[in-house]
């Protein structure tokens, strides 16, 4: 792909949002949002999370903190950080993400099943495996009576538990 030119396009886009409808608009974050992951996805990690932080804030402060583009971006977000090393921060956000999309749009959302998965394999890689196969096993529950036994969101939880399990074997 064209990163340098997908790069200037959102950073053009940043800048013409900000200039049109300020700081903490919804247009403003979304292009702060996908320019950080196409920095996270490049491997720059440092410049994604400063601004998925800009981002964050803006979309709590102007479409709160239970909005789906919040959400979101707090779980883009809450990844950057696993990848980056901060995983207690890595961990409050992703849970937050959880907790506020359970509450917001459903403990059945795909999007809230997503985030508990991410969780809950963040939960077995600092080592609390117990907590995590918890977690593993209520979105892989969720996801079976949601989607089916044979869709992918299912198989994907199946594989994080079992890896799960597997862990705690050896612990």
């Amino acid at each position: 792909g064209n990163f340098a030119e997908a790069e200037a396009l959102l950073r053009r886009g940043i800048r013409d949002s900000e200039a049109a409808f300020g700081d903490h608009h919804a247009s403003t974050c979304t292009f702060l949002n996908n320019l950080a992951l196409l920095q996270a996805g490049q491997g720059q990690l440092q410049p994604a999370v400063v601004l998925f932080r800009h981002a964050l804030q803006g979309y709590q402060r102007c479409a709160g903190p239970r909005h789906r583009s919040s959400l979101i971006c707090m779980h883009n977000f809450g990844r950057t950080l696993h990848k980056l090393g901060s995983v207690d921060e890595a961990l409050e956000h992703l849970g937050a993400a959880y907790r506020l999309a359970a509450a917001s749009i459903g403990e059945l959302h795909v999007d809230t099943l997503r985030y508990l998965g991410d969780f809950g394999q963040l939960m077995t890689e600092v080592g609390d495996t117990e907590e995590a196969e918890r977690l593993l096993r209520q979105a892989y529950d969720a996801c079976r009576e949601k989607f089916g036994a044979e869709h992918f969101a299912t198989l994907s939880m199946m594989q994080r538990m079992a890896a799960t399990l597997a862990q705690r074997e050896k612990d």
